[in-house]
């Protein structure tokens, strides 16, 4: 897909013609430094992170020890931090989360802030075949606790909506089984329970919280709710929903505001159920869906009176598509398409923006105006973007792209290789 163009508007002679222009980002963009570790100028950014409340708050972590969090001044012409040119490379107040005697070799799997901020939890392994552990972090850099004991790799970290209890999935028994882990950081709590006989490797698996004790579980023909308990110390399973005859899930999304299930086929089909039915299909794309993400609404939001709810999908196949979830249409209110397959979407803070990102730009779109974007972003072939090799490379590895919005909707960090561009967007 070529880079958009300007839309010519015309609205009869008398009134002349407007044009409605994308706006170029590319030149206003800054990079982080990443480390002053020369062993490690290789290290590669898996995840990245802004604080949910503070705009100024960025967490990255990835290969080769990389584990930092920077407090960024806003951006002003009078600071230094201001670009002069894209590319620039910016020195920020920053703390690294990792001491020095940590191996090289330490790999970070899975990142995320708690909803409130208080916790920043890391996934992470010394080496491929190493055990893995969970860190917990104040934004200060304090750190909370450890929990050792994984297989490796976690696949996936995810806060409950007050944020007193994190979820994690990983092998067990030599990856013959998945074991399901939540922890209370604040209690010093952890529960285990076990999927026998459920390969990872086989058939990934993907989580999301439903209540602040019950969760969902999705992949291949498993859907299925369960229950954490403090009292019992145990995880119970709970109610098993039907899938389809042949269908593979790979994603799910729950919706705390109109209590809604989206749930992803390896085929690009999406299945959405309310709890007590299966509500609608929705033939999204045409091969794998990559993502799904729930436009952001306040928690205060008034749930009974809505009568839009919009789902977000993206896939192998360079579209983002967004869905009413509460029509009864079965086509997408809006699709929108992008030079190669999605490898991000993030709904800005407030919802009224959406950002997909490849492995090469950026496109920022109005949610209720999706017909050409309201701003753009790209890299070019300039030093420091070709893929650098960390000390875990492998040639033909396929690259990895991370996408946060931080909390006031102004400014994107996105991280691929070994570059975290800060992108500045006003709305």
């Amino acid at each position: 897909m070529p880079t958009p163009r300007p839309i010519i508007v015309t609205c009869g002679p008398e009134k002349g013609t407007q044009v409605e222009a994308v706006e170029d980002l590319t030149s206003d963009t800054v990079f982080l430094e990443l480390t002053e570790n020369s062993v490690a100028q290789g290290s590669i950014i898996s995840h990245c992170a802004f604080h949910p409340r503070n705009p100024a708050s960025l967490v990255a972590a990835g290969s080769d020890a990389l584990a930092r969090i920077w407090s960024l001044l806003p951006q002003t012409p009078s600071t230094d931090q201001s670009p002069v040119t894209s590319g620039k490379q910016m020195v920020a107040a920053h703390r690294n989360l990792y001491g020095s005697g940590v191996p090289i070799t330490t790999q970070a799997t899975a990142l995320s802030w708690a909803p409130n901020g208080q916790y920043i939890a890391i996934a992470n392994q010394p080496s491929d075949k190493s055990l893995a552990r969970v860190d917990f972090w104040l934004e200060d850099a304090s750190l909370v606790s450890s929990n050792n004991g994984f297989e490796s790799p976690i696949i996936d970290i995810q806060w409950n909506q007050t944020g007193t209890a994190c979820l994690t999935i990983s092998p067990q028994n030599d990856a013959v089984d998945t074991a399901l882990t939540v922890i209370y950081p604040g209690q010093q709590i952890l529960i285990r329970h076990t999927l026998p006989g459920h390969n990872l490797v086989e058939q990934l698996l993907e989580t999301t919280w439903m209540t602040d004790e019950k969760f969902l579980l999705c992949g291949g023909n498993i859907l299925q709710v369960f229950n954490c308990s403090t009292q019992s110390n145990l995880i119970a399973e709970e109610r098993k929903f039907e899938v389809p005859e042949g269908a593979i899930l790979s994603r799910v999304a729950y919706d705390f505001h109109s209590q809604l299930i989206a749930a992803a086929s390896d085929a690009g089909t999406i299945y959405i159920w309310r709890l007590d039915q299966n509500f609608h299909t929705y033939n999204a794309h045409q091969g794998l869906v990559t993502l799904l993400l729930w436009q952001p609404l306040p928690l205060n939001h008034e749930s009974s009176s809505m009568t839009e709810r919009l789902l977000a999908s993206a896939g192998e196949d360079g579209a983002i598509s967004l869905w009413n979830a509460l029509s009864s249409s079965s086509r997408s209110q809006s699709s929108m398409t992008m030079r190669s397959g999605v490898s991000a979407i993030k709904f800005s803070p407030d919802g009224l923006f959406i950002a997909g990102a490849t492995n090469n730009d950026i496109f920022i779109w109005k949610t209720s105006s999706t017909h050409i974007p309201r701003a753009m972003w790209n890299y070019n072939d300039e030093v420091g973007w070709q893929t650098p090799q960390s000390s875990e490379s492998t040639p033909g590895e396929e690259e990895i792209c991370s996408l946060s919005w931080n909390s006031d909707g102004r400014r994107l960090a996105y991280g691929i290789n070994n570059r975290l561009a800060l992108i500045n967007f006003c709305p």
